[in-house]
């Protein structure tokens, strides 16, 4: 195929689109289209080459992916070793060996199977993989695998039927991702087959199938796709990704056409454009890394360093582009001994990846003090009783469903209620009681409330079954005496929070929920136990506790950093504690049921000074800006008025619970000022101070566990 500079023009506009995106800069919040202008790019050069050398009878399989090598191994080498090397500088041992895992998959082009397995690409986990960039080169790679003998099978019955089947594959690829993309969309992100419409319709252009016909005059294909392009861009944030996904395609399509013309194209063809397309491939892979690094520190940065870090990855990509790709690109020699050295080279860096992971992220030669936090946090988060999205019962493994006939209690909540167990065994444990653990991520213990989440639509449906069936289990184990409902609940009133009819509505909506739960569980001759959500933080201070261990990750902090935050006595300031706007809305649920007890952990974690996120160095708290770690579970239940009497009195004493002496009651009361002073309405409002019925529950509590 002749060199055509239009399209390395088009690969700068791709570049610049996926690289302003990731550092978010304004106007470009939907740049990440700018990939999906990439697969149609792939598309019609892949295609056109192929199709080209096999009607010339030059075509070699063993040539075919010995050009793919020297094209992408390189430069994908060099920034797959210097992102390791960086890890083993930042990362903890746990974290060093999923990158080692992760940047296996990206050497051997499932990176993108991998991602989907335990991360979501929108999801704070993700940002802080350092080569999460890799998982769209992954599906260009497993496209190689499939077009080859695909295009062979179709020119054997004619250029017509090849276009045929193209197009049939193209249509049955888009239809499984429009139907995909409403039930699981990070599948259809993810995923090749659901990536194949984009690639097919560059196929399609470059075996002759001319939408050109559409338009009537070619000099207008530039001007309609700058439209549609704008369009992708530019649309209400409202609109369907796959919308913006349709129009950038087509917008590509009408720029790589063959035959068009015009001011358009002449600048796309002009040198600063074409000298950019030339390196994207490289700034591609470079324009990430620093992206994660900033979120790994959990630190803030200002325009000026995202500026600089932009303009630092272009001259390491062109560096890249002229010291590594253009040199092994024009090697020389016997192509046997080259596809050898490339396999030789592949197998050392999986070889030293591998012994990385297996040395559990080089865990020996960590800090004692890392090891210990990293320990900690994986034991918090990597409970095995906490369902994943899809899952529509608690796991029945025995760990999480004891058997057994003495006393039990049970825990049914999201990630928050899960982040607690390790302070409910502590205090459960030591009162022989067993614990039921039914947990399922991003589903708060509340009936009949739908809670729709953009990449997991059926999660409403699941988390209705998963509720159902943790009732029922409460239902045919009488041993179950007493039951702890806790969650994310302020994530229900979120994505709403401005203080609208629709922020009154689902608050309305959570109360009826939560009600609905406490009463059905009251039914079962159950006691209830309410708890109050933690301090959520605005910065994560998992990070910033990380960031003091390690010396490396301290410096960068600081060069990075717009700003370091105000930490005082180990605890986060006021200002950097979210508002909890479902608060009232679980106290005043609580208080028009008596009987029902609430525990609150605020007041064991803050003061008027802010909220605790670590004990010194070497104990921290949180495993993220909102999920306790075990010590911060376990520090918070040892410390919570009430919970040892929940877990001592049987509830055929419950007569005890309705004594309420007011010295009691005053020492409680004074304890909740103390927290509603450091913390305000929003965290700590009146109506849980100064409501009564509120207040008789909360002495009653604390008159037990003295």
């Amino acid at each position: 195929m002749a060199y055509r500079r239009d399209i390395d023009g088009l690969r700068a506009i791709a570049i610049l689109l996926v690289v302003l995106f990731h550092y978010e800069v304004p106007l470009f919040a939907a740049g990440y289209v700018g990939v999906d202008i990439f697969f149609v790019i792939s598309g019609f050069l892949i295609t056109g080459i192929l199709r080209h050398s096999i009607e010339t009878g030059r075509f070699r399989y063993r040539d075919f992916y010995l050009r793919r090598a020297r094209r992408l191994i390189p430069a994908l080498f060099c920034v797959v070793i210097v992102t390791t090397l960086v890890a083993c500088l930042i990362l903890t041992p746990y974290e060093l060996k999923i990158h080692a895992l992760t940047a296996a998959a990206t050497l051997t082009g499932v990176s993108n199977i991998a991602f989907l397995a335990f991360t979501d690409y929108f999801s704070p986990k993700a940002v802080r993989q350092l080569l999460l960039m890799g998982w769209s080169l992954s599906v260009e790679m497993q496209f190689y695998l499939v077009i080859p003998p695909f295009i062979l099978f179709g020119l054997r019955r004619g250029g017509d039927g090849l276009r045929r089947i193209v197009l049939v594959a193209t249509l049955l690829s888009f239809a499984a991702t429009a139907l995909t993309v409403h039930y699981r969309p990070v599948t259809a992100f993810y995923l090749m087959p659901f990536r194949l419409w984009e690639i097919g319709t560059g196929s399609l252009i470059a075996l002759g199938w001319s939408f050109g016909r559409l338009i009537r005059r070619r000099a207008a294909l530039f001007p309609t796709a700058a439209l549609l392009l704008g369009l992708a861009l530019f649309l209400p944030p409202s609109q369907p990704v796959l919308v913006r996904q349709v129009l950038a395609v087509a917008a590509a399509g009408l720029i790589v056409m063959p035959g068009a013309s015009g001011l358009g194209q002449g600048l796309l063809a002009s040198a600063p454009m074409v000298g950019l397309g030339r390196v994207s491939y490289s700034w591609y892979l470079w324009h990430w890394p620093p992206v994660a690094v900033v979120h790994i520190l959990g630190i803030e940065v200002g325009a000026a360093v995202r500026g600089g870090l932009i303009l630092g990855t272009l001259l390491i990509a062109v560096a890249t582009y002229h010291f590594v790709e253009i040199p092994f690109r024009r090697g020389g020699g016997e192509r046997v001994i080259a596809a050898r050295r490339y396999v030789v080279l592949w197998g050392a860096g999986i070889g030293s990846l591998f012994l990385i992971f297996v040395s559990g992220g080089m865990a020996r030669w960590a800090a004692a003090s890392v090891r210990q936090v990293d320990a900690d946090v994986r034991s918090a988060i990597g409970n095995d009783c906490l369902v994943a999205y899809g899952a529509t019962a608690p796991r029945s493994m025995r760990a999480c469903l004891p058997s057994g006939t003495g006393a039990a209690i049970a825990l049914i909540g999201d990630s928050h209620a899960n982040a607690l167990v390790a302070g409910i065994e502590d205090m459960a444990s030591a009162r022989s009681l067993s614990l039921y653990q039914m947990t399922k991520s991003s589903c708060q213990p509340i009936l009949g409330y739908d809670h729709f989440l953009a990449n997991h639509p059926t999660h409403s449906a699941e988390c209705a079954a998963f509720l159902a069936e943790a009732l029922a289990i409460v239902r045919t184990h009488p041993r179950i005496r007493t039951v702890i409902l806790a969650g994310y609940w302020s994530s229900l009133l979120d994505a709403s929070a401005d203080g609208g009819e629709d922020m009154a509505r689902r608050r309305l909506a959570l109360e009826a929920g939560l009600g609905r739960m406490i009463d059905t569980l009251k039914r079962l001759g159950r006691t209830v136990i309410v708890v109050q959500d933690i301090p959520r933080f605005s910065a994560d201070p998992h990070s910033m506790a990380l960031n003091d261990l390690m010396p490396v990750r301290t410096s960068l902090a600081r060069v990075l950093g717009e700003r370091e935050r105000e930490v005082r006595q180990d605890r986060m300031p006021w200002q950097a504690v979210m508002p909890d706007h479902a608060r009232e809305a679980i106290a005043r649920q609580v208080a028009q049921r008596p009987g029902v007890m609430l525990f609150d952990p605020v007041p064991p974690l803050c003061d008027p000074s802010g909220c605790l996120f670590r004990d010194g160095k070497r104990r921290v708290f949180y495993a993220d800006m909102h999920h306790l770690s075990t010590a911060g579970a376990i520090y918070t239940a040892r410390r919570l008025a009430g919970v040892q009497s929940a877990f001592e009195i049987p509830r055929s004493e419950g007569r005890r619970r309705r004594r309420v002496p007011s010295e009691m009651a005053m020492q409680y009361s004074d304890r909740t000022r103390i927290g509603q002073v450091a913390c305000g309405a929003s965290i700590c409002p009146a109506s849980l101070v100064d409501t009564s019925s509120a207040m008789t529950i909360a002495a009653s509590a604390f008159w037990i566990g003295r």
